[in-house]
């Protein structure tokens, strides 16, 4: 599996973790969204890398899994909005290299942000960014075959009415 970020601009960027102490040890996090709004988090394996300085860690190959974060009772662990906590780590498995987890940044510059995910495609979990009361969605979609991301909201400076589409099939999966 592959992991990007789709930025609001429409462009695809490798995804970067950056480290967090926790237990006076530095490891590596995923956070996606805005802390004053809310963000979905995800833990790194820390046999991807460990950390040795405040550098970043980019996901640049395609040999990832994520996996969802379990307690002693084989329940998964959620975050206050219901989000499941997961780790991302490495996979040899081919089966999903063409698999996409894609980390959706939608513009913040939009009223009324609403989207829909169809085709093979999931969202797995999601952050909000934005300001004072406009929070906009930051979904996770987990991609796995041909679909169509899509958004649409209202641009204030403007007033019209604006709509994206993003398409996914399994050409453009394996040239990512």
């Amino acid at each position: 599996m592959k992991i990007k970020k789709l930025t609001s601009d429409g462009l695809l960027e490798p995804l970067t973790a950056i480290p967090v102490e926790r237990n006076e040890k530095l490891y590596y996090n995923v956070f996606h969204g805005d802390p004053k709004c809310w963000e979905f988090r995800c833990s790194v394996d820390s046999r991807i890398a460990t950390v040795k300085s405040n550098k970043p860690l980019l996901f640049d190959a395609d040999h990832y899994v994520i996996k969802e974060i379990k307690d002693k009772d084989g329940k998964n662990i959620l975050d206050q909005i219901g989000n499941n906590y997961f780790v991302i780590s490495k996979n040899k498995c081919l089966t999903h290299k063409t698999d996409l987890l894609l980390f959706w940044d939608i513009s913040n510059t939009l009223k009324d942000v609403v989207y829909t995910i169809d085709g093979f495609a999931k969202e797995i979990g999601k952050g909000y960014t934005g300001y004072k009361d406009n929070h906009i969605p930051a979904p996770v979609i987990e991609i796995y075959g041909d679909c169509k991301l899509s958004f649409s909201g209202i641009d204030e400076d403007k007033n019209i009415k604006v709509t994206y589409d993003y398409r996914y099939d399994d050409e453009i999966l394996k040239r990512i």
